[in-house]
């Protein structure tokens, strides 16, 4: 049996679990992702929930070879870290993580591991359907890592393929995690600077926030970057890199 969904949680809540309250469902869900276990049996102890930091602590490239080789007979601590999902029949559909919360910690890990082994999964599991949700958080981390390192980018609209790749110069940065609101008030007027990525429980796919000027961000959405505003940011980010190394 793969994973509860959220229904399935709050049904169970209401009938055997009456004493873990909605918001501490939706917490624990947000941060276990649907294990009954964690999430309503073992609600109120701290002991139990400490078990994931624990796991998150013990993450390497070796445990991901493994899990993602025979989850079945990989170690238990996998276990909490990346779930099975399964089709109408009970038959393994994909491996995914726990919950987007776990990815984002997952991911940390590694990088402070190092990123050479990451981008070969990455790069490995391309040809694997069932492995693609583990290898897009993958793959949004390394990103975010190369976009925070700084150089030079290829471009390209997605919208229209058949436009011409342009070359976008980013200064190093630092990521900030901010909650999803934050980055629809973001303007060229915004004071701060970095790379600004939504918070796990509200991350919103190809979405992201890069300095401009050397006390400002504004919000990309690379999807939606029109020619104009590409040569804009292209000069912008030129400029604070002249002031970087001038400084």
């Amino acid at each position: 049996m793969g994973p509860w969904s959220y229904v399935e949680l709050e049904a169970a809540r209401g009938i055997m679990f009456s004493s873990v309250s909605k918001a501490k469902l939706s917490e624990l869900y947000a941060r276990w992702g649907g294990i009954p276990r964690y999430v309503l049996k073992y609600a109120a102890n701290p002991e139990l929930q400490e078990e994931l930091d624990a796991a998150v602590a013990t993450v390497n490239m070796d445990l991901l070879w493994k899990s993602v080789g025979n989850i079945e007979a990989a170690p238990d601590v996998s276990h909490k870290l990346i779930h099975v999902e399964v089709d109408e029949n009970c038959s393994r559909k994909r491996l995914v993580f726990g919950s987007g919360m776990i990815g984002q910690r997952v991911m940390q890990e590694l990088h402070r591991q190092g990123t050479a082994e990451l981008a070969k999964f990455v790069k490995w599991s391309a040809g694997r359907p069932d492995l693609a949700s583990l290898r897009g958080i993958m793959f949004q981390g390394l990103a975010h890592y190369l976009l925070c390192r700084g150089g030079s980018f290829r471009m390209r609209s997605l919208s229209n393929p058949g436009e011409q790749e342009v070359s976008l110069e980013v200064p190093e940065m630092e990521l900030m995690e901010v909650q999803d609101s934050d980055l629809k008030k973001i303007s060229p007027t915004t004071k701060g600077s970095g790379l600004l990525v939504p918070k796990a429980e509200a991350a919103a796919a190809g979405q992201s926030s890069l300095p401009h000027e050397h006390t400002k961000q504004i919000a990309l959405k690379w999807r939606q970057l029109s020619q104009p505003e590409r040569d804009y940011w292209n000069a912008q980010s030129m400029q604070l890199r002249e002031h970087q190394t001038e400084h």
